[in-house]
């Protein structure tokens, strides 16, 4: 899979030397999720996809990594690159990405009625806002939960870059085992989105944030790439 991203990151005008070792550790991922193929990942051939109206779920995803040493709480990142101006407003809080171990029983983020980004406990936004939602440009979000700073266990959401963090010691998982992840593409809104199985730390988001804005959009890698079988072509009829 590394191939593919350096590749990506070619035609997008990116050195192919770059470093994606934090995306090369996402257990899934999506570099163009209006695709609804999952190109990237250690766990992707191991992982059910279905999607019904706006939302997409992943089945069997595996969190074996444990929240310290003291305790074996579950572990995860979740990374979603939104395209702020196809969101729109929301009637009730909904979530954007969570990940959950039974049909009510989740943790992750989503925006609420207000227009405000919350994290999310059950099925219901946590009392822990992350601010107004942009209504344009592109804004990457990424939640963690674990042992997010070295000495602070509980869950983390960075907003548009890893200087830019909001986080809560009491949001935690328990005792039980989340393997499902549901993204909600709401109007269209997701453009790329990665799991990761362990909590990433802030240093960690920061690169990831910087690999996933090198990925060139849909289109340009398209056209890229036809571009390059046109020369290919012409190459060999010489």
């Amino acid at each position: 899979m590394k191939k593919t991203i350096v590749t990506l990151l070619a035609l997008g005008g990116v050195a192919a030397a770059a470093d994606t070792s934090v995306l090369d550790t996402a257990v899934v991922g999506f570099t163009n999720f209006s695709s609804g193929v999952a190109d990237y990942g250690t766990m992707v051939d191991d992982i059910t996809i279905s999607t019904t109206d706006s939302v997409t779920t992943l089945s069997g995803i595996t969190f074996d990594t444990a929240m310290s040493s003291t305790n074996n709480r579950d572990s995860f990142s979740i990374t979603l690159v939104l395209d702020a101006a196809k969101i729109g407003s929301v009637s009730e809080f909904t979530s954007l990405a969570a990940a959950y171990y039974s049909d009510s029983g989740a943790m992750g983020f989503g925006l609420n009625a207000a227009g405000d980004i919350k994290g999310q406990w059950g099925t219901s936004e946590y009392n822990w806002s992350a601010g107004a939602m942009p209504t344009e440009g592109t804004i990457t979000l990424t939640y963690v939960t674990g042992n997010y700073s070295g000495t602070s266990e509980g869950s983390r959401l960075y907003v548009g870059d890893s200087a830019t963090f909001y986080s809560s010691n009491a949001l935690r998982t328990g005792g039980s085992t989340y393997n499902t992840i549901k993204f909600n593409n709401l109007g269209g809104a997701i453009k790329q989105a990665y799991v990761h199985n362990y909590c990433l730390t802030q240093a960690q988001v920061g690169t990831l944030m910087a690999e996933t804005a090198t990925i060139p959009e849909p289109t340009t890698a398209t056209l890229s790439l036809l571009a390059l079988a046109g020369l290919a072509s012409r190459r060999r009829r010489k």
